[in-house]
């Protein structure tokens, strides 16, 4: 267990919970910033994922967007595309 020179757990959980707050705050100033690396991003997806944050596409909110973005391809186009024939 993780304590401080008084032995308080309490203490502990909350020098933990202060460190956590800070990565989150950290991270997501990263990531607005529009600077962050593709391992920053990678570091943030994963500790969504570790502290069991989704998110539902939807049409108005920035996973829907992003999944709307991505183009469509029908088997056809995409026979063409591997092979260079129609």
């Amino acid at each position: 267990m993780i304590t401080n020179d008084n032995n308080d757990p309490n203490n502990a959980r909350d020098m933990l919970s202060n460190l956590h707050t800070a990565v989150a705050e950290e991270l997501l100033a990263r990531v607005k910033s529009g600077n962050a690396s593709a391992a920053e991003l990678t570091v943030a997806a994963k500790f969504l994922k570790d502290n069991h944050i989704e998110c539902v596409p939807t049409a108005d909110n920035a996973l829907g967007k992003l999944v709307s973005s991505i183009p469509e391809f029908d088997q056809s186009s995409w026979d063409e595309q591997e092979t260079g024939h129609s």
